[in-house]
């Protein structure tokens, strides 16, 4: 039976569903309605919300009442959130906001007539009002008043029930908005701060964890190097690895090292680090009595709270080795703390900012396999992969490259760690992603963690509803992009030639990877007046090295980060004729 008020929509309604074959009566009011329902007993009804003489409400529960297995689809003009509550609760299975494609009614027809169980209809009912809420719709049930058996029956007795529930439901929702403008955006890129959710790294946090029990329960170490490109979550993981440390009461620091000359000191080098390691500690400096004497012995000062480390300009001052101030410093700070520890975890980051002083590797390699072997200290270091193999090359420095053997290389993370990240981190926010939102995010960031907590960054900041559709993407991209750019993109194409910024150009602005050929193909119908073939392969070879771009399986040429591509084809303002 088709129930609607409006003449125009009644007859297009009607006319197309009984091309579909179906057998139709058709009323245009409530009263209408209740009689030829007496009469014909329809299967299923498609119920207007605005009838002149009923409250489409009330007839939809009395209806329901009468024959529990009726079908009922609700029709009616743009209508809100709650309008659409209101009628899954007085009983309709299916909710269609008009103007609406018929195609959308028989998907709607088609699909209730499949249920058997009257069951199911409820469970079908409770579905959509948990897509409607975004919150548990049971415990919202138990929370409300004068409900009467909506928990059990999703089908109230009453509009004055309805209208209580939706109160009960506007309120919840209001709770949640408060509670979403009250947590904040739960993405933490480019503030210093870390994540609310760590995401993936299962084999390297296990790796960690053999690391953690072999320094504790067997004589040796294994020290060890994480690597990994910029943004790959180094820092993050390291962060990991101290909270493991804490929750099993083992003291551990982080010690991020900072830009170094290439005229420094090799022992001011080692004492920086030192700095680092005290200041990262739990306990005041008062405690390390042995460090304190030992460093008084040097006539070295520990100046403030800051644990400033200096020495004093004079000429008696004693001195030290590099390595033996590294040596002698952690033993004496071990036998301070090894009452309160089982082992101690030094954890240095940022070690590529040592490039301009790489024998300092040597000098900590030599402390650690000397005296040190004596105590219960694990030391781990984070660099980038291209600095690592530039400041422990093969001629100069490759005793530290074998040493710190045991290593983990980060890679992106997989689509299900990125779904799960994501989830994990919108959870009590109120806020949820769309299906192609999500796809999205993992097409363009390709699971890099900074790429894809910058995404969900800007997207959760430029939601409009507790609902993240695609409309949104584009802007934040381009934000995303923006950003990006500014820290990382813009420092890699700053030094481009010219005919590297074309080569780019053309490999960012095709979606797959292109042969030697049609790049050069690509240059001549674009009149981009690149040199003969030979200078394209040097030009190719450049960004190779540079890692740029990438070669795939069958030797083409591609950029992978589609990030980067974006910022390419957006941003990169070299003279392209």
């Amino acid at each position: 039976m088709l129930v609607e008020n409006e003449p125009a929509i009644r007859s297009e309604i009607a006319s197309y569903l009984k091309e579909l074959g179906y057998i139709l009566e058709v009323a245009e009011d409530g009263e209408t309605c209740l009689t030829l329902q007496e009469i014909f007993n329809p299967d299923l009804i498609i119920l207007d919300r605005n009838l002149p003489d009923s409250n489409s409400y009330d007839l939809s529960v009395s209806l329901k009442k009468k024959v529990p297995n009726l079908i009922i689809i609700m029709v009616a003009a743009p209508s809100d959130k709650l309008d659409k509550i209101r009628g899954f609760c007085a009983g309709a299975d299916d909710y269609l906001t008009k103007p609406f494609n018929l195609n959308k009614l028989k998907a709607s027809i088609e699909d209730l007539c499949k249920i058997k169980e009257h069951s199911n209809f409820k469970i079908n009912r409770l579905k959509k009002l948990n897509s409607l809420l975004g919150i548990d719709f049971s415990h919202l049930i138990n929370k409300g008043e004068r409900l009467g058996n909506l928990k059990d029956e999703v089908i109230l007795s009453s509009a004055t029930a309805v209208e209580d529930l939706v109160s009960a439901v506007q309120r919840a929702i209001d709770t949640r908005n408060e509670k979403i403008r009250r947590v904040g955006n739960p993405f933490t890129p480019m503030t210093g701060l870390e994540p609310t959710v760590f995401g993936g790294r299962t084999q390297e946090l296990q790796f960690f964890e053999d690391k953690l029990n072999r320094a504790i329960y067997s004589k040796y170490r294994e020290h060890f190097l994480i690597l990994g490109d910029w943004g790959i979550g180094k820092s993050t993981l390291l962060r990991e690895y101290k909270k493991i440390c804490q929750s099993r009461g083992y003291i551990s620091c982080i010690v991020p090292i900072e830009p170094i000359q290439a005229d420094s000191n090799l022992l001011d080098v080692a004492r920086i680090i030192v700095e680092g390691i005290l200041h990262d500690l739990p306990y005041p400096v008062e405690r390390f009595q042995k460090v304190l004497e030992f460093l008084s012995a040097l006539e070295i000062n520990i100046l403030g709270t800051g644990l400033k480390i200096e020495r004093n300009n004079n000429n008696n001052q004693k001195i030290i080795s590099p390595k033996a101030f590294l040596r002698d410093t952690l033993t004496k700070l071990w036998e301070d703390i090894k009452d309160k520890t089982d082992v101690f975890v030094i954890l240095l980051d940022d070690l590529e900012n040592l490039a301009a002083v790489p024998e300092i590797l040597m000098t900590l390699k030599s402390a650690l396999t000397d005296s040190l072997m004596e105590t219960k200290i694990l030391v781990g270091l984070a660099s980038t992969s291209t600095n690592w193999v530039e400041i422990t090359s093969v001629q100069k420095h490759h005793p530290v490259s074998r040493y710190f053997l045991s290593r983990v290389e980060l890679t992106s993370l997989t689509e299900k760690e990125v779904q799960e990240t994501i989830r994990e981190s919108l959870a009590g926010t109120g806020v949820s992603f769309s299906q192609e939102v999500m796809q999205n995010i993992l097409k363009y960031s390709g699971g890099h963690p900074f790429e894809m907590q910058l995404l969900c960054y800007h997207l959760f900041s430029n939601h409009l509803s507790r609902y993240v559709e695609i409309d949104i993407w584009e802007k934040a991209l381009q934000a995303t992009v923006r950003d990006v750019g500014n820290a990382i993109f813009e420092k890699w194409c700053s030094d481009l030639s010219v005919d590297e910024a074309k080569v780019l150009r053309v490999l960012a602005e095709n979606d797959n990877s292109v042969t030697l050929e049609k790049l050069t193909a690509s240059f001549e119908v674009k009149n981009l007046m690149i040199p003969l073939k030979y200078s394209v392969e040097e030009v190719l070879k450049s960004l190779l090295q540079r890692k740029l771009i990438s070669r795939d399986v069958y030797g083409n040429y591609v950029v992978k980060d589609r990030m980067f591509c974006t910022y390419l084809i957006t941003h990169l303002n070299y003279p392209l004729i």
